[in-house]
């Protein structure tokens, strides 16, 4: 007898709360309030936003006065090419990287996957090597990638400076370093 109780007044608990719930929906829709609906892309990045791979490109809420991009330049690097050299039993992979932050100094790292996503974008599922290079360039990169995809991403480092507030101690750093990492490159597949 007490287990029936208690499922009853576990079934009346749950009852009311779902009323409750519902009675708080309706009032937000009569007010106004209407749950948003994101179209999925199926992509994380697209032409006109860099979802996490820059951040705020668009400034939004005014945080970044100065943008250290160049304006209209790809902010990826371009794999021309990637051939398997037997000679050298290495894959050489040809790029174009022009950074476009003007900074310090520039990293390319190049990545090789099995395979494209499903959805036909780079995976970079592992690291192959990396430079500190800029321009047009050949990397020769040790082993047989045949048959493998290869992507790069490119990250210029600029030093940022700030203006020491009175307020703040002496000791306090007023520099800070700043790593803009692009999104990743159009994949290639060696050959």
């Amino acid at each position: 007898m007490a287990g029936r109780e208690a499922l009853a007044r576990l079934g009346l608990l749950a009852g009311s709360t779902l009323g409750v719930l519902a009675l708080a929906e309706a009032g937000l829709r009569l007010a106004g309030y209407a749950p948003e609906r994101f179209k999925s892309t199926a992509r994380l990045v697209s032409a006109d936003q860099r979802t996490l791979l820059d951040c705020y490109p668009t400034n939004p809420r005014g945080y970044f006065e100065i943008d250290l991009r160049t304006p209209d330049a790809p902010n990826k690097p371009e794999l021309l090419s990637a051939t398997y050299d037997a000679a050298r039993g290495a894959t050489v992979v040809r790029v174009r990287f022009e950074p476009t932050v003007r900074g310090l100094g520039s990293r390319l790292d190049l990545y090789a996957s099995d395979s494209l996503s499903v959805f036909g974008y780079p995976e970079a599922e592992r690291p192959i090597a990396e430079t500190f290079r800029t321009g047009e360039f050949e990397l020769v990169v040790p082993g047989d990638l045949r048959g493998q995809w290869i992507t790069a991403t490119g990250t210029p480092t600029v030093d940022i400076i700030f203006l020491r507030d009175e307020n703040v101690p002496a000791s306090a750093t007023n520099r800070y370093t700043a790593y803009d990492t692009s999104e990743l490159s159009d994949a290639i597949r060696v050959d």
